[in-house]
């Protein structure tokens, strides 16, 4: 996946954010969370099954976006989560174009 700047990462909250049909807050710790979810941002994992009982659980608070009634998109709560990922991988790509 390619790195995106800082500008691209508040253009595509924000639009996730507005044209969302219904937004709601999934806080940390959930266990009604039905499935592993990650960030459409950054692929941060937000979710994590429980290998005991089978059942999933919030590992970080985010939002959950309802599109339309068949597509449903999850973001990290903190934008500075996402800004973090893609500057690692901003830095990590102009490492790897510098080497010989």
């Amino acid at each position: 996946m390619q790195a995106l700047t800082r500008a691209e990462v508040v253009q595509r909250r924000k639009y996730f954010l507005t044209r969302a049909q219904k937004t709601a807050v999934v806080s940390k710790g959930s266990k009604r969370v039905g499935g592993t979810r990650i960030c459409a941002i950054c692929q941060t994992p937000l979710s994590r099954v429980i290998l005991t009982t089978g059942g999933t659980q919030s590992i970080r608070e985010h939002y959950h976006c309802k599109m339309s009634d068949m597509l449903t998109v999850n973001i990290c709560k903190d934008s500075k989560i996402c800004q973090k990922v893609h500057e690692l991988r901003r830095r990590e790509e102009e490492n790897a174009s510098q080497q010989p």
